[in-house]
C-alpha cells in the first residue's frame, strides 16, 4: 500500500476552499518563481520540479536516493548558472543607465555653456566690441623680386611696339584733320557726311569756306561761323546726327530731293552778316540750317 498520497490525492481529501486556494498559490508560484531569481538572484525551484522532486521521493526505492540527489544538485547548478547570468545583465543595465546619465548630464552642462556664452555675446557690457585696427599693409622689399618676368619675345614684341605705335590713321592723311579723302574730290566726314563738286564756287567745301567771312555789301542776310574750319565741320556733324536721331528742338522738312534740318546749339555758333545783319547789328547765330542730298552735303551756314 502506498502511505504517501499524491498532492491529487491531498487536493480530493482538503475542502474546496482550501482547494482553491491551493491551485491559485500553485499558479501564482509558477509566475513569480522566474521574476525573483532574476531579480533578487535567488534559486527558487520551479513548480513541476518541485512536485516531480516530491513524487520522485515518495516512489523511488532508498537504494536510487543518490540519483535523485545528483539530479538536484545539477538543477541547483543550473538555476546557479541562470542567476549569475542575471546578475551580469542586471549590472550592465544598470551600468549603461548610469552611462545615459553621465551624458544626460554632460550634454545639459554643455547647453548651459552654450546659453552662457551666447548671453554673454548678446550682452554689450560683458564683451564691448573693440574696433579692429587696421594694419598697413606691407609693401613687399623688392618688387623685382616679387613680380614676375614676362618671357623674352613678349618683351621684345612690348618693345617693338612701344617703339613704332600703330595709327589707325595718320591725322596729316585727312583734310582738315576730319576728312578722308576717298578719291575723285569726295570728301567723307566722321559722321557720314559726302562732301562732293557742285555750287558756283567748284566744291561744296569751297562754298562752305565762304560763310567763314563777312560780305557786308551782300544783299539780304548772310550767316557768318565763328572759328576755323575743323570747328565747323564739326558744328555740321553734331547738326547731321542730331537731326538724324530726330533731337529736341530739331526742325525737319523735306524739298523734292533734299532735306532741310534746322538744329538749335546752346551757345552761338557765329553771327548774321550782310546788309540786313549790318543793319540789326550783327546779332548772335545760335542755330545751323544744313542742307543735304541723301548724305550728300548741299549748303550749312549760321542764322
Amino acid at each position: 500500500m502506498n502511505r504517501n498520497p499524491t498532492p491529487q490525492q491531498t487536493l480530493q481529501r482538503l475542502p474546496k476552499k482550501w482547494a482553491v486556494a491551493i491551485v491559485f498559490a500553485l499558479i501564482a508560484y509558477t509566475l513569480v518563481q522566474p521574476f525573483a531569481n532574476s531579480r533578487f538572484g535567488w534559486s527558487l525551484p520551479s513548480l513541476a520540479g518541485v512536485l516531480g522532486m516530491e513524487n520522485q521521493a515518495a516512489n523511488q526505492p532508498a537504494s536510487n536516493k543518490s540519483v535523485a540527489s545528483k539530479a538536484g544538485e545539477s538543477t541547483a547548478k543550473i538555476d546557479e548558472t541562470r542567476t549569475r547570468s542575471n546578475q551580469a545583465n542586471s549590472a550592465e543595465n544598470e551600468s549603461d543607465g548610469k552611462f545615459d546619465d553621465e551624458l544626460e548630464s554632460v550634454s545639459s552642462s554643455t547647453e548651459s555653456g552654450t546659453s552662457v556664452a551666447t548671453s554673454a555675446a548678446k550682452s554689450p557690457e560683458k564683451s564691448p566690441e573693440k574696433s579692429p585696427e587696421k594694419s598697413p599693409a606691407k609693401e613687399p622689399a623688392d618688387d623685382k623680386a616679387t613680380k614676375p618676368k614676362p618671357p623674352a619675345s613678349a618683351t621684345g614684341s612690348a618693345k617693338q611696339a612701344e617703339a613704332k605705335p600703330v595709327k589707325p590713321e595718320a591725322a596729316s592723311d585727312l583734310l582738315y584733320g576730319l576728312l578722308k579723302d576717298v578719291g575723285r574730290d569726295v570728301y567723307i566726314s566722321p559722321a557720314g557726311l559726302r562732301y562732293t563738286r557742285g555750287s558756283e564756287e567748284g566744291h561744296r567745301l569751297k562754298h562752305i569756306e565762304k560763310h567763314l567771312k563777312d560780305i557786308p555789301d551782300r544783299p539780304g542776310k548772310h550767316g557768318v561761323f565763328d572759328g576755323d574750319m575743323a570747328q565747323v565741320l564739326r558744328w555740321i556733324d553734331d547738326a547731321y546726327t542730331r537731326g538724324k536721331q530726330g533731337a529736341k528742338g530739331v526742325r525737319k522738312r523735306q524739298e523734292d530731293s533734299r532735306t532741310v534740318y534746322e538744329v538749335p546749339f546752346t551757345k552761338p555758333i557765329g553771327y548774321v552778316g550782310g546788309r540786313d545783319g549790318k543793319r540789326d547789328q550783327n546779332p548772335d547765330a545760335k542755330r545751323l540750317r544744313l542742307v543735304v542730298e541723301g548724305d550728300q552735303v548741299i549748303t550749312a551756314f549760321p542764322f
